[in-house]
């Protein structure tokens, strides 16, 4: 929490410039992760009980409100109006979760012995990469605020706004390919459908990249005229986004069947060298730069997810 209202609170002044209303952005981060841990314990509890589809249905009750407000919030831009949303969907897919998971909150209650074993001996595997990304997510955002000015972080800052698009193409494979991909038994039909869906998510980001590269003049003018002319860096703000998506969902249908080799034991020394090597080379001076610096550790660490699937789909490493 104080991770996390520190460095919100050093992003919001300096693209605000105005301490009461960073203050109020900072209350309004923290009340959300208040209830995003909330829900992820509730979650704990039903899967701990195998209580897979609700969990599923959670899932997909949160990015339908979140899809809504996202909606809306591409006409406002407003910050404010992203995380109300998220606080909003936070706090009835919380409930939903409350209302199914109180049976199990009890002194007696016996948890699913072979998801709990799985469960720890991943958590413990997975343990180091979470507390280390805590970190290394903040890189970038650090850059950006100590190095360039307000009013370019303000235009990364809606810019970036445009990649809550991809949240709701991430929710479809985390709540309908990956806990189907997680059923398949037969070892061809596995490999079969991992490369359809690889091609699937290869072409969709394919076919984002080619609209937004055609029009992105204007779609930049949804945000107004004083955004004509970042044209370069809303593309590879785009590209990270791409990137982040076909790693993340391979990412996904690794973790529905528990194929997280590589990437728990050597994530971290790829991530420290991609940051390393992108701290030589680059010019972080400019935004654009810092862009494709966020992305490196992304891409370095993609290649170990990738490596996990044709571990546990046998074609290699196994």
């Amino acid at each position: 929490m104080v991770l996390i209202g520190s460095v919100g609170f050093i992003f919001y002044y300096k693209e605000s410039s105005s301490t009461p209303h960073s203050i109020i952005l900072v209350f309004l981060t923290l009340v959300l992760a208040f209830f995003e841990v909330e829900r992820s314990m509730k979650i704990e509890v039903l899967r701990i009980q195998m209580e897979v589809q609700t969990v599923q249905n959670s899932e997909m009750l949160m990015n339908l409100i979140r899809l809504g407000i996202i909606a809306c919030v591409m006409l406002v831009i407003s910050i404010e109006f992203v995380i109300l949303g998220y606080i909003i969907s936070s706090i009835i897919t919380g409930y939903f979760l409350k209302q199914r998971s109180n049976v199990y909150i009890k002194d007696n209650t016996i948890a699913g012995s072979r998801y709990v074993n799985v469960y720890l001996k991943k958590f413990k595997e997975l343990l180091p990469n979470t507390v280390f990304y805590l970190f290394q997510s903040q890189i970038s955002l650090a850059i950006i605020t100590l190095m360039f000015s307000s009013s370019q972080i303000a235009d990364y800052g809606a810019l970036s706004r445009f990649g809550m698009v991809f949240i709701a193409l991430n929710a479809v494979t985390t709540n309908v390919f990956a806990p189907r991909f997680s059923k398949y038994t037969d070892l061809t039909i596995l490999r079969k459908r991992f490369l359809q869906l690889v091609i699937l998510f290869i072409a969709t980001g394919f076919f984002i990249l080619l609209c937004v590269g055609t029009l992105s003049t204007q779609i930049l003018s949804i945000l107004g005229d004083k955004y004509s002319g970042l044209e370069k860096l809303f593309l590879y703000l785009v590209l990270g986004n791409i990137v982040g998506y076909l790693f993340g969902n391979i990412n996904s249908l690794n973790n529905s069947r528990a194929w997280v080799y590589f990437n728990a034991r050597l994530a971290i020394p790829v991530s420290i060298v991609a940051l390393v090597l992108g701290a030589l080379i680059l010019d972080l001076t400019k935004v654009e730069n810092v862009v494709i610096y966020s992305m490196l550790p992304i891409l370095f660490t993609g290649f170990l997810k990738l490596a996990d699937s044709l571990r546990g789909l046998k074609i290699i490493f196994y």
